[in-house]
């Protein structure tokens, strides 16, 4: 089941299988990292409560360096409504946000 959510006009999209749900997140947080070209894929492995942070996407742009995108595995409860889909946006931003 893929579910897509839109929040302060940014996608949360979860999908939902019986092994696991990946959690795509829209973001648009600067970052002091330089990248080549215009898209860098991050491999980390970041544990946030039932969240596992799995990858972040750098994107250019005129404002600088900016993580566009994370790609999250959640544990449990499944994104399946828009109420958990803000509680998982907001706990990767305001941790992201920290990050330079």
């Amino acid at each position: 089941m893929i579910l897509k959510f839109t929040i302060d006009d940014m996608f949360v999209i979860s999908i939902v299988t019986q092994a696991n749900n990946l959690i795509i997140l829209d973001s648009f947080l600067p970052t002091k990292r330089e990248i080549k070209g215009l898209v860098e894929y991050v491999d980390v492995d970041m544990k946030l409560g039932d969240l596992i942070l799995k990858k972040l996407i750098l994107c250019n742009t005129i404002a600088g360096t900016v993580i566009c995108s994370v790609i999250a595995e959640k544990e449990g409860e499944p994104v399946t409504s828009r109420e958990i889909a803000e509680r998982v946006q907001k706990v990767v931003l305001q941790e992201l946000s920290r990050v330079e």
